[in-house]
């Protein structure tokens, strides 16, 4: 993690503290820590560097063999299923495997469009899409290599549309 933030990140230094082993011990303690460094993180370099801690270090909660959460798919989701990408229709019961991580992207992805990030955000949103595409045309192992569980995705359906809201009300904002 530390190698991850590398030197002079904001919130480790001078009153903010350190990184401590209990800061990282599971998911929701990694989820407050994550929410500490989102507040002190200035910049579009610092949003993406914990993008990048989510994905590539702590491998969307795989770091603590943390089980994705699963949630039930959604008639507008269903485009971003496996079922759907093989030809099928998902079944009324299906579920899709959300990130133990997906508050940490949400609240990633509201500070990028906060502070007009916004290729930013639609970089971590494209990425999740390219990675998935990449993982199903290798047959289910992903391009970076990562122990990440297959066809995992990082936000939801509601709040990939509080995003689209959000962005429509800042439109709307910047308009009047």
């Amino acid at each position: 993690t530390l190698a991850a933030l590398g030197e002079g990140w904001p919130a480790l230094s001078g009153g903010a503290g350190s990184v401590a082993l209990s800061d990282v011990a599971d998911v929701p303690a990694a989820t407050a820590f994550f929410a500490r460094l989102l507040q002190a993180a200035p910049s579009a370099a610092h949003l993406g560097t914990l993008g990048e801690l989510l994905r590539g270090v702590w491998r969307e909660g795989a770091a603590w063999g943390a089980p994705a959460l699963q949630q039930p798919v959604q008639p507008a989701a269903a485009a971003v299923t496996a079922e759907e990408e093989a030809g099928a229709t998902p079944s009324p019961g299906a579920t899709l495997s959300v990130s133990p991580l997906h508050a940490c992207w949400a609240a990633l992805c509201g500070a990028a469009l906060s502070a007009g990030h916004l290729p930013l955000l639609l970089g971590v949103l494209d990425r999740d899409a390219a990675a998935a595409a990449a993982q199903l045309a290798a047959g289910g192992s992903d391009a970076a290599g990562s122990a990440a569980p297959a066809g995992l995705v990082s936000l939801t359906l509601p709040d990939v549309q509080q995003l689209v809201s959000a962005c429509e009300a800042a439109a709307a904002a910047a308009e009047g």
